[in-house]
């Protein structure tokens, strides 16, 4: 079987994931990516498309045979793009290939943003092509990462020479060698092993880094230690080697943190830890009118509008409920930007018409709202009093579950404004939605803005985009209402 850059990578994530998806890749044929996959997978393919861009000259060899390449590797020069190179069962296709005087230069297009020290896994997956090319009898002289630069501003038509960095990681690849070698001939051995894998170290990992495969090797109860927050590989061991799996089945209560603590024992005892007066002390913060505020965004990892920088999380949309008074009735105000024009200054102009100069404003995961805030204050200097006044005027209500003053065993160490509401307000439901999380919204958006599509489907997007980001806000609404309640 042959063993391509993405198998060799996803060795190293996972050996016996690898393995399976080799060997039985018929139990993967149904894996749907979520919208924020499919997300990436699609701008990961813009960003290799300009970055082609920066080579004018160069000839597609994606669909050539793999002999093919070989014939246009004697010319100084030559640029390929997608050229596939095979050696025994390894097999590689480069992003970009640039035959030069001293050899071969291989371009590893990232749709990632330029740091200061490249990515380890960039290092591995390069060290892997350079490896695989030497081992059909080409010389590899320079090995390059092509990212996208942190500091690019869009200002009209996009030259590739300034939205892309290129990093000569070379030395790190010679570097990493040996160990490339060595993990190539681990891959080779476990493919060429027939023996079916019977566990993974994925069982170390929190639930959410679970690979693929690992349902296949586990059967583990419906809550277990892999549901705590922030656990690490060192505790998920020291439970294991207890033989302890279930939440219900934990006594090592000094392995962890009182955080931890508290939503294991919130589970075992059955038991709602509410912390009265602390909360009673954080909500006498709020300032009337409160304002229940929430936005929707849309990261193009190649900047779509003018001003905007690489993955900026544009602001489109906002929903915004008001009460004047305690016990008042609400007010709701919503913005939907529906054109193909950067949204910024219209949704800023929509926040000042519609937020007063004072009174709290109330936000779920305060870092997300106030660096957009932050963004439309550097993009419209003319309201930035405004703007950055509004993030002075935050009221955080998620710190009131994150900060644990209010803990309910179902909300499983999770403080989510998706998380919360079905424990204190289960009437609301995202269920019925045509859009019902942030990243179907960006999705949404995008094919309502940029995809051809009828007046009709584009209406129909735009009322679901409505009536999601409504209902983030009303949950808030709700929310508030609930715990003041509580603790009256």
């Amino acid at each position: 079987m042959t063993i391509t850059k993405t198998d060799f990578m996803a060795f190293r994530n996972c050996a016996s994931d690898f393995w399976m998806k080799k060997h039985k890749p018929e139990l993967f044929e149904n894996i749907i990516p979520s919208d924020f996959e499919q997300q990436l997978i699609e701008q990961g393919y813009e960003v290799e498309m300009l970055a082609q861009k920066l080579f004018p000259e160069g000839v597609d060899a994606k669909n050539m045979k793999q002999q093919e390449p070989a014939f246009f590797l004697g010319t100084a020069d030559t640029i390929l793009f997608q050229p596939t190179f095979a050696a025994a069962n390894l097999q590689t296709r480069v992003d970009i290939l640039k035959v030069a005087e001293d050899g071969l230069h291989i371009y590893e297009v990232k749709g990632s943003t330029n740091k200061d020290k490249p990515k380890n896994d960039n290092l591995w997956d390069a060290g892997f092509q350079k490896e695989v090319i030497e081992r059909v009898g080409h010389k590899v002289s320079k090995v390059f990462l092509v990212e996208l630069n942190k500091e690019f501003i869009k200002d009209g038509p996009i030259h590739p020479n300034d939205i892309f960095t290129i990093t000569d990681v070379s030395q790190e690849i010679i570097d990493n060698n040996i160990e490339v070698k060595m993990e190539i001939d681990n891959a080779q051995k476990r493919l060429s092993d027939l023996t079916q894998p019977a566990s993974c170290d994925c069982y170390y990992k929190i639930r959410k880094n679970h690979c693929n495969s690992f349902s296949h090797f586990y059967t583990l109860p419906h809550y277990t230690v892999h549901d705590i927050t922030r656990i690490t590989k060192t505790k998920i061991a020291k439970f294991q080697a207890a033989g302890v799996e279930s939440i219900d089945d934990i006594t090592q209560y000094d392995l962890l943190t009182d955080i931890q603590l508290n939503q294991v024992a919130t589970h075992q005892k059955d038991e709602v830890i509410i912390r009265h007066q602390q909360i009673k002390e954080v909500i006498a913060q709020l300032e009337y009118p409160l304002y229940f505020l929430d936005y929707e965004t849309y990261p193009a990892a190649i900047p779509v509008f003018n001003g905007c920088f690489p993955y900026q999380q544009v602001t489109f949309q906002y929903s915004l409920h008001i009460q004047n008074e305690p016990g008042g009735p609400l007010e709701h105000r919503e913005y939907l930007h529906t054109e193909a024009t950067l949204p910024l200054r219209s949704i800023a102009a929509s926040l000042r018409k519609d937020i007063g100069d004072s009174g709290s404003v109330i936000v779920w995961n305060q870092s997300f709202e106030g660096g957009r805030n932050n963004e439309l204050a550097t993009a419209l200097p003319e309201m930035e009093d405004f703007l950055l006044g509004l993030n002075g005027r935050f009221f955080d209500l998620m710190k009131i579950f994150s900060n644990q003053l209010y803990v309910h065993k179902a909300f499983k160490g999770k403080t989510s404004i998706k998380k919360v509401p079905p424990v204190l307000c289960p009437e609301l439901s995202y269920e019925g939605l045509g859009i019902r999380d942030g990243g179907a919204a960006c999705n949404g958006w995008k094919m309502m803005i940029f995809d051809d599509i009828s007046p009709d489907q584009k209406q129909l997007v735009a009322q679901d985009l409505l009536a999601y980001c409504k209902l983030d806000t009303y949950a808030m609404v709700r929310i508030l209402s609930v715990i003041q309640e509580k603790i009256s």
